[in-house]
């Protein structure tokens, strides 16, 4: 499956976001991949309103702390790969574990994983700026299985 949309809001962004989060099952991955700026993090937060998250305030970019963990049913972790520069720092963070799990795991920046193989099944979402406001995102299936 791929889809793709024009927003031109963050508002849309998060309603494309909730359209992918409601399609979410156990242990399914998100992979978001684009520029900086281009509305990963707006994405994660329509993600979670989909999952019913209760504080939406609390999802933000966890870009210093690679990971955070949302209180949503089935749990969701959010990884922000762009301060890594070795896959080997990942290892304190559980971060092969949590990716094995059946929690939902979204992770921002993928490209940083060069050699690791994504497991399981999952959407890749990517975003290219076309303005200040509007992005063009794609949403592409995947499953490990058919690979």
């Amino acid at each position: 499956m791929k889809s793709e949309w024009t927003s031109h809001s963050p508002e849309e962004t998060i309603q494309v976001a909730e359209q992918l989060g409601d399609k979410l099952t156990r242990g399914d991955i998100v992979l978001l991949s684009g520029p900086l700026g281009s509305g990963k993090t707006l994405f994660v937060k329509g993600l979670c309103r989909a999952l019913k998250l209760d504080e939406l305030w609390e999802v933000d970019s966890p870009t210093y702390t690679i990971m955070k963990k949302y209180a949503t049913d089935p749990p969701c972790y959010h990884f922000d790969l762009y301060r890594i520069h070795s896959e080997d720092e990942l290892e304190s963070l559980a971060f092969y574990e949590i990716m094995e799990s059946a929690n939902i795991k979204v992770v921002e920046w993928p490209e940083r994983l060069v050699h690791y193989r994504v497991p399981g099944k999952g959407f890749l979402v990517q975003f290219v700026k076309l303005e200040k406001t509007s992005r063009r995102i794609t949403v592409t299936s995947f499953s490990a299985e058919n690979e």
